[in-house]
């Protein structure tokens, strides 16, 4: 994942009309923390967060403070918000907020499978006000998609593979608990059967001593 997320940040970093803004440092965070999800030790994501961001020329502490922002700037607005600015943006009180998480007046737009998550992930937490259903989720990335200009088509199959793979982790980490679990309960019986075995050799040895 790390070596992925590093090519691609790679790329980034050389194209000219990319610019860090608030969604593609949600996105990036919420990648990195989805799937480092079960990492050990854990002590080291941080530092491992702050390395993959300065390998490609980018400040991780201002990658935070936006990602930050951004979660911030989404309690203030819902999903009639959007579409009552995409319809008419002096119609809500709220434009400011809009403008200022989606970078709407930022003159350089570059899309990436990066940026795609962070609308995910506003999508969620519209979402969550309202309803915790996947479909209304993607229906909403695709309304913020709209929004900012991006292809819907493009955004929404990259979602859908972000949210396979998410699943097959999820999968691969429940299949890791479980074999874990047997192996020490494995190990739990293996242990209490040796003891059982010495205490009866002991019990033995006793007997014939008496």
């Amino acid at each position: 994942m790390v070596d992925e997320l590093l090519v691609e940040l790679h790329l980034l970093s050389h194209q000219k009309n990319f610019k860090v803004d608030t969604l593609f440092s949600l996105g990036l965070s919420q990648l990195f923390h989805r799937f480092t999800n079960g990492y050990k030790p854990e002590d080291q994501l941080e530092k491992l967060f702050e390395s993959l961001c300065r390998s490609n020329g980018y400040d991780p502490m201002l990658l935070k403070k936006k990602t930050e922002r951004s979660l911030n700037l989404s309690k203030n607005i819902n999903i009639d918000d959007i579409k009552n600015y995409i319809k008419d943006k002096n119609s809500i009180n709220r434009g400011v907020d809009i403008e200022e998480l989606f970078s709407l007046n930022s003159q350089s737009k570059h899309y990436s499978r990066i940026t795609a998550v962070g609308i995910y992930t506003i999508a969620t937490k519209l979402n969550e006000k309202i309803s915790t259903d996947k479909k209304n989720i993607i229906n909403t990335s695709l309304l913020i998609s709209e929004l900012i200009g991006f292809s819907k088509e493009r955004v929404e199959k990259d979602l859908n593979l972000y949210k396979s793979n998410i699943e097959k982790l999820t999968q691969a980490l429940e299949l890791i608990k479980e074999t874990s679990a047997r192996v020490q309960q494995k190990q739990m019986e293996t242990k209490n059967s040796s003891r059982s075995k010495s205490d009866e050799n002991e019990s033995l040895s006793l007997a014939f001593d008496i």
